[in-house]
């Protein structure tokens, strides 16, 4: 079913897809896609669109505005979408030259013209059916940055799984991107090899719309980094057999302000966990009268082992510059689970 559907009925109906009412649940907590978002290679996650912005200038925005539809109103149109599209949606020239946009599992990419649900402002574009994946490629060879502000107006907010590939069919980077309403949230990556595309896989239930695409050319040869950074463990020893947390602390410094340190960025130990709650809790950890920031990791994603004595500790801040800083640990070694008198048993 296409579009033309009354507006008071929900984006579920809108985007065509009233028979699947099985999908209109509510994304859980511990639904969608869990994957690290670290610095691979030299490749540098955003959040920020003024830091992405910053950090790759000159970069070319694609907002959708040039659209057929008629404004408050929505429609469904075969994809993919590029420069030479010629179709109720987009006429010959209307998306910018250099990028394309595709459902690769679906036939259709819905168009939705602001206003046409209250609160969205922009035109949006995305497949037409939940869950479906999208794409989003570039025909030149040098793009090396991307960024894009994603909504989700159906089963959001969420996390889409964003995974971007080289030129030669490689895995540069994939990350959890969390998903905003209609108000939308921003993403964007900059790295150190050429991006052919990004595919972006949401969870079941979720619809996928792009409010704005940016994309370009960007070095990260000179990008700044934090300085300052000093990285406590609070806990004396560390049980690498438990099923609990570590609590790690950031402190401010004259250098360095981490209460401005995006905890979606930050991973911890050898196994790069992610934190275990989204939010860090701010708090004078020192007694310096400066706020600090306190994380807390699990102990078996963060992957400690028997003589581990550093632990490092990445990320980037709201203002999207990267950080990095090490801690001292103390692991503890464990006799095997057989027991002393197992092969193997005693410490390490």
């Amino acid at each position: 079913m296409l579009f033309g559907i009354r507006r008071s009925v929900i984006l579920a109906l809108a985007l065509g897809m009233a028979g699947c009412e099985a999908n209109l649940a509510p994304l859980g907590p511990e639904e969608g896609p869990t994957r690290v978002v670290m610095e691979v290679g030299s490749s540098a996650i955003y959040t920020e669109l003024g830091a992405f912005l910053a950090a790759a200038p000159g970069v070319v925005v694609e907002d959708f505005e040039g659209t057929r539809v008629d404004p408050e109103s929505a429609a469904a149109c075969p994809g993919p979408l590029d420069s030479t599209t010629d179709n109720a949606c987009f006429a010959p020239g209307a998306i910018v030259e250099g990028i394309w946009i595709d459902p690769p599992t679906v036939t259709n990419l819905a168009v939705l013209r602001g206003g046409f649900l209250e609160g969205l402002a922009g035109t949006a574009v995305g497949p037409d059916f939940f869950g479906a994946q999208a794409e989003i490629g570039f025909g030149a060879s040098t793009v090396n940055a991307v960024g894009f502000t994603l909504v989700a107006p159906v089963g959001g907010p969420g996390n889409v799984l964003v995974e971007a590939w080289g030129t030669e069919g490689d895995l540069l980077q994939s990350f959890d991107a969390p998903v905003g309403e209609l108000t939308g949230l921003f993403h964007g990556i900059i790295s150190g090899e050429s991006i052919s595309r990004l595919t972006f896989t949401p969870p079941s239930g979720l619809g996928l719309l792009f409010d704005e695409i940016w994309f370009g050319t960007a070095s990260l040869e000179e990008e700044p980094g934090a300085a300052g950074i000093v990285v406590q463990v609070e806990q004396g020893a560390i049980n690498p057999r438990s099923q609990g947390v570590i609590p790690v602390s950031l402190l401010t410094t004259d250098d360095f302000d981490a209460t401005r340190v995006d905890p979606a960025t930050v991973r911890f130990g050898p196994g790069e966990a992610a934190p275990h709650r989204a939010a860090g809790k701010v708090s004078d950890v020192n007694g310096d009268g400066r706020p600090d920031m306190v994380l807390h990791f699990s102990t078996v994603q963060a992957g400690f082992a028997c003589g581990d004595t550093e632990a490092s500790m990445a990320g980037r801040t709201l203002d999207g510059i990267f950080f990095e800083g090490t801690a001292h640990v103390r692991v503890l070694c464990l006799p095997d689970r057989g027991g002393p008198g197992s092969a193997g048993g005693g410490r390490r």
